[in-house]
């Protein structure tokens, strides 16, 4: 068994949705200009680079980072599609070509190559997303499903922005007793291959936080 990140490192190339400012790290105490130690400011927003949406996101009734406990941030039962998809592209349900009884999966990794272009403005303005009706069969199809998650940077195609929070809130609201599923966007999926056997969310644990960036571990 080997582990893998499946997020990206936060840096000043952290592409920002609709080309925003994502992240800046400010030097504040340096060694080489006769500090004793060194320190960093670092300012971004909760939904930059790879994060989480979670409930309170889109529901004002949703839940927040803080109302999950830690064994709720470990998934032992993924699936793995690649779906190859262009920029602005809708993904539709016929985009997702499963294999197998994918009722008891509890996280959905989609791979579209897309990360391909995390360095070019075709990834922050053109990029893809999940179209609504989308939303609604997966949450249809996988009645134990908790997150999902992609190699693009939004769930919201920015060329598709009334769609796209469509599907943030067919995934994020509550639905009955079922809670909202969780968005994981932004991933690094490029070297994944197939479903890993366990994966890992770590999120920076902020009170109350409707996102939060993640470090992702997946044991293959």
């Amino acid at each position: 068994m080997s582990w893998m990140f499946l997020s990206h490192e936060l840096d000043e190339n952290t592409p920002g949705y609709g080309g925003g400012e994502a992240f800046v790290a400010l030097e504040k105490k340096q060694i080489s200009e006769g500090s004793s130690s060194r320190k960093q400011v670092w300012k971004f927003n909760n939904h930059v680079g790879t994060h989480v949406d979670f409930p309170a996101h889109f529901d004002p009734n949703g839940k927040d980072l803080s109302e999950y406990g830690p064994g709720e941030f470990i998934f032992e039962r993924v699936a793995f599609v690649s779906a190859p998809v262009g920029p602005d592209h809708l993904i539709m349900p016929t985009d997702l070509k499963m294999s197998g009884d994918m009722k008891l999966t509890e996280l959905l990794l989609i791979k579209t190559g897309f990360e391909n272009k995390r360095t070019t403005k075709d990834y922050v303005m053109n990029g893809p997303g999940l179209h609504p009706d989308t939303c609604r069969w997966v949450r249809d199809s996988m009645p134990e499903l908790r997150a999902i998650g992609f190699d693009f940077i939004s769930l919201t195609a920015f060329q598709h922005r009334e769609a796209g929070r469509e599907a943030h809130r067919v995934l994020l609201t509550k639905q009955g007793t079922r809670d909202g599923i969780w968005i994981i966007e932004d991933m690094k999926l490029g070297a994944l291959k197939s479903a890993p056997s366990q994966v890992l969310v770590a999120p920076l644990l902020v009170k109350g936080a409707d996102g939060s960036q993640v470090s992702v571990f997946a044991k293959m």
